[in-house]
């Protein structure tokens, strides 16, 4: 809702101000579960940011913002201070400020994503190498000839394996992790 307003506040007002964005996508039916949500996923594009208003279609929203993690994410503190700046009548940063900061940001926000799934890997296997013990269900999700992508939901761990042999993708199927 907060992010909704804002981006409605800016409109109204002509400010710049960063807008989450996301093209609409034609989704197939699709099986249920996890193997149907891992595609849904897939078919669906990835969100921009843009300093002009455009429809976020992921979200069913004509105007969108993330303003809600300014100590998370850098562009949402920018609008964070583009909001304090327009409550207390202090100028706001132009389209063309805004953009030269997030341009800064962008460039640096895909390895950050990088590193933290890497970093999330590595702690997943030291838990799984000082819990020898452990057993955990997954659910292979997607089958491309002798390569799948299984989800083992209780660790939060997608992993791609070779299959023995070619599986059928319309359903999925379960599979055990033992050490």
């Amino acid at each position: 809702m907060a992010g909704e307003a804002v981006a409605t506040l800016r409109g109204q007002r002509g400010d710049s101000l960063r807008i989450s964005t996301q093209e609409a996508t034609e989704i197939p039916v699709l099986p249920n579960g996890l193997a149907g949500m891992y595609a849904l996923r897939r078919f669906m594009k990835r969100g921009q940011l843009k300093s002009l208003p455009s429809r976020h279609a992921g979200i069913g929203l004509d105007g969108y913002t993330q303003i809600t993690s300014p100590i998370r994410r850098y562009q949402d503190l920018i609008v964070h201070q583009q909001l304090r700046a327009h409550i207390l009548g202090h100028h706001l940063l132009t389209a063309e400020e805004m953009l030269k900061r997030l341009g800064a940001t962008e460039a640096v926000t895909s390895n950050m994503r990088q590193a933290e799934r890497l970093s999330n890997l590595h702690w997943t296997m030291v838990y799984l190498s000082e819990t020898p013990k452990w057993h955990g269900e997954g659910v292979i999700v997607e089958t491309e000839g002798s390569r799948c992508t299984a989800l083992i939901p209780e660790i939060g761990l997608e992993t791609h394996l070779r299959c023995p042999h070619s599986l059928p993708s319309t359903h999925p199927y379960r599979l055990c992790w033992k050490k």
